[in-house]
């Protein structure tokens, strides 16, 4: 059985949970001893409190009975579904990982067709431009690169994607269970390696990868960028202030973005806003 979010609830929560989430649900928020909350374009507190037993047969559920095959995840603190949900973790870590997690972040992953229609006149102009995609997190970011891997790979560009959670693509024994189009996908490892095995092994004229967070990341990005690669990806960030992170305004420096855009999320509509020179100016100013 797939582990979608439907299929990871435990039977006594399943039913109202699924009776109160909509398309405007983002998160599933689980934690033991608490009221279920819903979160997205309006926040919804139900009135059923998971138990420690519902939070452990959760946990059982979400590793497919198998938590020494998360070993990885679960030291990150999370759990990629087969749907592209993701499943953030917190309680008690040790070194190992994550033993018992009291609370449960379920994240929704949805397809959307055309999510990325916007952003595809910001990079596919004259001519093909890499993009840093800047938004708070429960925007939309995932959403925007899986379409928009679709479209540009549907457009006949070699597209491989560097899925090092599995929310993109949702590669199931390597096999997207998400629609990317005809995009090579490498997932299973850090970003930073998957991008220099796709350079090596798959001739990517597009990369596109998802949070930007470690001088490691912005190391690969610089590493395609030189060797005339594309690259689209994600960081968590509201405007020019992202370039108080270190590993992203040494690759706003050194070129590796054409254009940096904004991605607003306004009710349940989604609007991008090219800031490219407003974040090179502050990097100028500073």
């Amino acid at each position: 059985m797939e582990r979608s979010w439907l299929n990871v609830l435990p039977e006594r929560l399943k039913g109202p949970v699924v009776a109160a989430v909509d398309d405007t649900v983002e998160e599933i928020r689980i934690a033991v001893g608490k009221p279920i909350l819903l979160t997205g374009k309006n926040r919804r507190v139900l009135e059923h409190i998971a138990a420690m037993a519902d939070c452990e047969m959760l946990m059982e559920l979400i590793c497919g009975h198998s938590v020494f095959a998360h070993e990885s995840e679960l030291r990150e603190c999370y759990v990629t579904l087969e749907d592209g949900s993701r499943v953030g973790l917190a309680g008690k870590i040790t070194d190992a990982g994550m033993t018992m997690p009291h609370s449960f972040n379920i994240r929704l992953a949805r397809q959307i067709m055309g999510a990325a229609d916007d952003f595809m006149d910001y990079i596919c102009g004259n001519e093909l431009c890499s993009a840093l995609l800047l938004s708070e997190p429960g925007a939309g970011k995932t959403t925007l690169l899986r379409d928009g891997a679709r479209q540009l790979s549907n457009k006949g560009y070699r597209v491989a994607i560097a899925d090092e959670r599995g929310e993109i693509a949702a590669a199931v024994n390597g096999i997207p269970a998400l629609d990317v189009g005809r995009a090579d996908v490498m997932g299973g490892c850090r970003k930073a390696k998957a991008m220099a095995l796709l350079m090596r092994g798959m001739s990517p004229e597009i990369i596109i990868t998802d949070e930007i967070a470690t001088e490691e990341d912005a190391e690969a990005v610089l590493d395609a960028s030189g060797c005339g690669v594309k690259v689209i990806a994600s960081a968590h960030g509201g405007g020019s202030g992202i370039l108080r992170r270190k590993s992203i305004r040494r690759i706003v420096k050194e070129g590796a973005f054409d254009r940096i855009l904004l991605l607003k999320k306004q009710g349940s509509s989604r609007r991008i806003t090219d800031i490219t020179g407003e974040v090179i100016c502050g990097y100028l100013v500073e």
